[in-house]
C-alpha cells in the first residue's frame, strides 16, 4: 500500500542557478570532520560552513557543484511564480511596516504583502522592480513543482497558481486563499483548481463513524446532505466523501482526513474484511446464557425485585439495576449485567476515537497513582475524564483526550461527564424512581433542600427529583463523585509492602474521618488502605506522598 506525502513533502529544494525548464534539486548532506574546512565553502556568501558537534550541514546541488548555507539567499533568482524576470534579494527597511494592509499594490518594496503567501513582507524579500512585485524569502526556499501529475484525483497534469483567489477548491470546497502554507494547482482545459495538498487525497477510506467504507467522489446526487463530522451543509459540487453501500451519508473531504477521525490509511484495492463480530456470549436456552466476563451461567430477569437496590450494580457499567430494567443474574454468584449491558458487542467503532475499539471484562492496564503506587482492575476514561472498574473498551493506541457534546443549531454545548448521568435513578428511602431535572429557571422565589446534605440546592443545576414526594437531591450526592467505583470489591495497591485498598460503601451510622485531611467523610465510598479511612482517593494520595517523603 503506498504511503500518502503531502506534495510539499515529495519534494527538495531546488538551486536557485539551475534553468527553470531543467531544474536542480538540492539534496541535505551530512559531511564527516575527515573532510578539510577549506571545501565547505557557501557559494552565496562565501562563508565557511561550520562544524556542528562531529560532522558539517548543508544544502548541495550535485550538478553544479556547490554548497549553500541553509539560511542563505542568491541576490537574484528565478521563480516559477514569476518566471518572466529575475527577482532580486532586498533587505526590507523598517518603515515599510507601517504602510496599509489593505493595498494590494507593490510599489518598490514600500507595500508589505508578499505575493506568494499575502502576509507581511520579512526582513528579507525578493523583488521584481519590472513588475513591482516582491515575493518573501522564505516562500522561496522551498519551490512548488511546476507541473504535478496526479496518479488519481485528476486525468491532466495540474500546473502550479501564482496566486491566491477566493475561490473555493474543486477538492474540498474550501476557499483556495484560506491556507497561506499551501499553493495552488490548476487544470486550464477543465476549469479546475486545487490546493496542493488535496491533490492527494485517499480514494477510499473507513472511519468509526460510519458502518461502510467512503469514497472520494467530485459530486453527489441532488440532496441534502449534513457533514458525518461537522454536521454542516455539505456542498454536493464539490469533493467529498460518500457511502460505499450507497447509504444518504457524505462527509467534507477536510473533515474525513483529519488526524482525529482517519487513521491514515487509504483502503482502495484493499479487500473489506470479512472476518464477522463475535458474540458477547453463548445463548444455552431462551433465558439462559454463558457471557465471556463471567464463568457461571446467568438467567435473564424481568420485572423483578432484587431486593436491597442499592447493593445492586451492574458489574459491566457500575450503574443502578432498577425495578424496571431487564437484567442477568448469574445462578452461582451475586454477578449481575444489565440486559442492554450483556448484549455489547465485542468489537465497536466509536467516533471519540479512529480505532475499532475491543471490550475487556477488566482494565488490561493499571491506574497509576503517585510514583510505584498502581491500583489494578482500575482505568480511567479518555472521553469523560472518569475512574471506573468495571468492563473498558479499549484501543491500542488510544491516548489522552478531552470531548464534549455540541447542538449544531442551538451552539449550546455539554460535556461527557453531565452526558452520561443517568436520567433515572433509585433512592433507597424513595419508593418511587427519581428523574434527572434539567433546571428550573423560574424557581428564584423557592428553596429546595437536598435530603442528603441537608444543604440548599441551586434549582438551576442538574438535580434530582420524585415528582410524587418532592424529594430533590444533589446528583454527587445521590450518585457519589466517583459513580463508576465498584464498592465491596478489594482492589491489590502494589508498593513497597503490597498494600491493599478496599473500596466500600459509606452506609455506617456514623461517617468516618478520614485519616489524612480530617474532615467527616460524605461521599457514598470510602477507601480503605492499611486500616486507614480515605474520603477520596486525592487524599490517599497525599497521604502516600507524606509516607514517601518521611
Amino acid at each position: 500500500m503506498e504511503t500518502l506525502v503531502p506534495y510539499y513533502k515529495r519534494f527538495e529544494p531546488l538551486c536557485h542557478l539551475a534553468d527553470l525548464a531543467q531544474p536542480h534539486t538540492l539534496d541535505r548532506l551530512e559531511y564527516s570532520d575527515e573532510l578539510t574546512p577549506s571545501s565547505m565553502i557557501c557559494y552565496i556568501c562565501k562563508g565557511e560552513i561550520s562544524q556542528q558537534i562531529n560532522y558539517y550541514s548543508c544544502y548541495y546541488c550535485c550538478i553544479c557543484d556547490l554548497k549553500f548555507h541553509f539560511d542563505c539567499e542568491l541576490p537574484e533568482i528565478r521563480h516559477p511564480f514569476h518566471p518572466s524576470h529575475l527577482l532580486t534579494l532586498i533587505s526590507l527597511d523598517l518603515e515599510v511596516h507601517s504602510c496599509n494592509d489593505d493595498d494590494d499594490d507593490d510599489d518598490d518594496g514600500k507595500h508589505a504583502k508578499c505575493k506568494c503567501c499575502r502576509k507581511r513582507l520579512e526582513d528579507e524579500y525578493y523583488h521584481c522592480s519590472v513588475c513591482k512585485l516582491s515575493f518573501n524569502a522564505s516562500c522561496t526556499r522551498n519551490q512548488p513543482p511546476l507541473t504535478i501529475t496526479p496518479p488519481k484525483i485528476h486525468e491532466h497534469a495540474l500546473t502550479v497558481f501564482p496566486r491566491r483567489l477566493p475561490l473555493p477548491c474543486d477538492a474540498c470546497g474550501l476557499s483556495l486563499d484560506e491556507d497561506d502554507t499551501d499553493h495552488i494547482f490548476e487544470c486550464h482545459p477543465c476549469n479546475y483548481m486545487v490546493h496542493g495538498t488535496c491533490i492527494y487525497l485517499p480514494r477510499v477510506i473507513k472511519i468509526t463513524r460510519h458502518s461502510h467504507r467512503l469514497s472520494f467522489t467530485s459530486s453527489l446526487p441532488p440532496g441534502d446532505y449534513s457533514c458525518g463530522v461537522c454536521r454542516k451543509t455539505v456542498d454536493i459540487n464539490y469533493g467529498q466523501y460518500s457511502c460505499t453501500k450507497g447509504c444518504h451519508y457524505a462527509i467534507h473531504s477536510k473533515c474525513a482526513t483529519r488526524d482525529d477521525v482517519w487513521d491514515g490509511k487509504d483502503l482502495e484495492g484493499v479487500p473489506e474484511d470479512s472476518t464477522e463480530d463475535i458474540e458477547p456470549f453463548v445463548k444455552i436456552d431462551e433465558n439462559t446464557i454463558q457471557h465471556f466476563s463471567h464463568g457461571h451461567y446467568m438467567r435473564l430477569h424481568k420485572n423483578w425485585f432484587l431486593g436491597n437496590q442499592e447493593s445492586k450494580l451492574c458489574d459491566a457499567c457500575i450503574l443502578q439495576v432498577l425495578p424496571s430494567d431487564p437484567f442477568y443474574r448469574c445462578m452461582q454468584c451475586e454477578y449481575v449485567l444489565h440486559e442492554t449491558c450483556a448484549n455489547l458487542p465485542r468489537k465497536k467503532s466509536h467516533p471519540l476515537h479512529k480505532h475499532p475499539l475491543t471490550l475487556h471484562p477488566t482494565s488490561p492496564d493499571s491506574y497509576q497513582l503517585p510514583p510505584k503506587f498502581y491500583v489494578h482492575d482500575m482505568f480511567t476514561c479518555y472521553g469523560c475524564q472518569q475512574l471506573g472498574c468495571g468492563e473498558c473498551m479499549r484501543c491500542k493506541s488510544l491516548s489522552n483526550s478531552f470531548f464534549f457534546l455540541e447542538c449544531v443549531k442551538s451552539k449550546s454545548f455539554l460535556c461527557l461527564t453531565c452526558a452520561n448521568v443517568p436520567s433515572v435513578v433509585h433512592y433507597k428511602y424513595d419508593s418511587h424512581l427519581l428523574t434527572l431535572c434539567y433546571g428550573e429557571e423560574d424557581a428564584t422565589n423557592l428553596k429546595y433542600w437536598c435530603e442528603i446534605c441537608e444543604s440548599i440546592l441551586d434549582p438551576k443545576i442538574w438535580f434530582y427529583t420524585c415528582d410524587s414526594c418532592r424529594v430533590t437531591l444533589h446528583v454527587t450526592c445521590l450518585l457519589g463523585l466517583n459513580m463508576y467505583l465498584k464498592p465491596l470489591v478489594t482492589i491489590k495497591s502494589y508498593n513497597h509492602d503490597e498494600e491493599k485498598m478496599e473500596i466500600v460503601r459509606n452506609c455506617s451510622s456514623s461517617r468516618p474521618v478520614c485519616d489524612h485531611c480530617a474532615g467527616r467523610c460524605v461521599d457514598s465510598l470510602v477507601f480503605k488502605c492499611s486500616k486507614r479511612v480515605f474520603c477520596t482517593l486525592d487524599c490517599m494520595h497525599a497521604s502516600w506522598i507524606d509516607m514517601e517523603i518521611q
